[in-house]
């Protein structure tokens, strides 16, 4: 396997609050590029902490043009 640059673009769904992201995130090798929760508090806290980042709320309608490329290595 060759060495890889740049960090791993993450789709995260079924997101809560971003728990995973944010583990992910602080190992410094992580991009969170949008999430897919349904639930409104979750959206809200998830909008807080990644601003500008897009939220989705159903996981059967996301349109994968809008969020680019992500990893699945």
């Amino acid at each position: 396997m060759g060495e890889r640059r740049g960090k791993l673009r993450v789709l995260d769904l079924f997101s809560g609050i971003g728990g995973f992201s944010l583990g992910l995130e602080r190992t410094g090798g992580f991009e969170t590029v949008a999430f897919c929760e349904i639930d409104p508090f979750c959206q809200r806290v998830l909008a807080k902490h990644w601003p500008g980042v897009p939220i989705y709320d159903d996981v059967r309608t996301i349109p994968l043009n809008a969020v680019g490329p992500v990893d699945n290595e």
